[in-house]
Formats: C-alpha cells, sequence, structure tokens
C-alpha cells in the first residue's frame, strides 16, 4: 500500500520518523551486544549517562523508572529482534523514501496531535494509549488501557 506520513517538525512527520530510527538503530546495537553491554549515545539516551549497560538492564531500567520516551523503539527491537534493521530498512525504502502526497495515499500515519481537526473515513487507533476515561485527579494511569474509547498519544503533565 502507499503510506503517507503526516505531520512537519521535528516531533511528528517524516523526521521524527528518521530520529526515531536512529535510536532504534542504536538499541538495536545494545540488544546485540548481548552480555557484553554497551554505552548509549548520550544525547539520545540522556538518562543512561554513557554507562555501559546491557540490553537487560535497559529494559529493566526504563519499566523501573518509567522512562516512556525509550518504549517505542525498546518494543520494536524486541519484536523484530535480529532482523530489526532489515524492518527498518524495508520501512525506510517503502514508506519514507516514496514520500507519497496524502492524496495518493491507502494510509495515513499520524500522532494524534497532528490528526487535530482532519478527517478520514476510517480510523484504527494504535493500543498504546491512555484512557481518558481513567484519568483522575492523580494524573493518568500506569498501565495502558486495551480497548476502543478515548485516547491522548501521550500523558500530559500534572
Amino acid at each position: 500500500p502507499k503510506v503517507h506520513i503526516n505531520g512537519k517538525g521535528g516531533n511528528s512527520g517524516i523526521k521524527k520518523w528518521r530520529s526515531v530510527f536512529k535510536e532504534v538503530e542504536l538499541l538495536y546495537h545494545l540488544y546485540m551486544s548481548k552480555d557484553n553491554g554497551a554505552i548509549l549515545d548520550e544525547k539520545k539516551f540522556p538518562d543512561f549517562q554513557g554507562e555501559l549497560i546491557t540490553w537487560k538492564y535497559f529494559c529493566e531500567q526504563v519499566a523501573a523508572r518509567d522512562l516512556g520516551r525509550y518504549v517505542a523503539g525498546k518494543n520494536v527491537v524486541e519484536i523484530f529482534k535480529q532482523k530489526t534493521i532489515e524492518a527498518v530498512e524495508a520501512f525506510k525504502a517503502e514508506v519514507l523514501e516514496k514520500n507519497y502526497k496524502s492524496e495518493e495515499a491507502d494510509i495515513v500515519l499520524s500522532t494524534v496531535h497532528s490528526a487535530k481537526g482532519m478527517e478520514w473515513d476510517n480510523v484504527q487507533v494504535c493500543d498504546d494509549m491512555v484512557d481518558l476515561n481513567e484519568i483522575n485527579d492523580k494524573g493518568p494511569p500506569t498501565q495502558v488501557f486495551r480497548g476502543s474509547k478515548i485516547y491522548v498519544d501521550r500523558p500530559y503533565s500534572w
């Protein structure tokens, strides 16, 4: 299918995808380092301040310290494992490099924020969003809701 990436700027659209893929590639190298570990780029992974870490330690810390900014990249590596780079390159070739316009696309990938004010006949919302019905005065729940209600793309600051 023809895929269009919606959004402009550094935090959405193609620029965001390129940034995420750089992060995924760094995480893949950490994953492949096995028990030897690796030192992650301090600019992309400031929470780890240049320490020598293993994949297992990274995953534990992301969960324990609620480091949500790394979850997407971690999940890509966990899903594709040794084929992570192959999957990233295929996505780049089929989506980023072809760069279809929204009018000619079969699928439009968008963050909720970038989609604001737009309308489509069919919408598929990923299940990694916060259920607004679960938010109270203490903020959003720590568990992700898996259902079909109203969602936001990331928790708000409280």
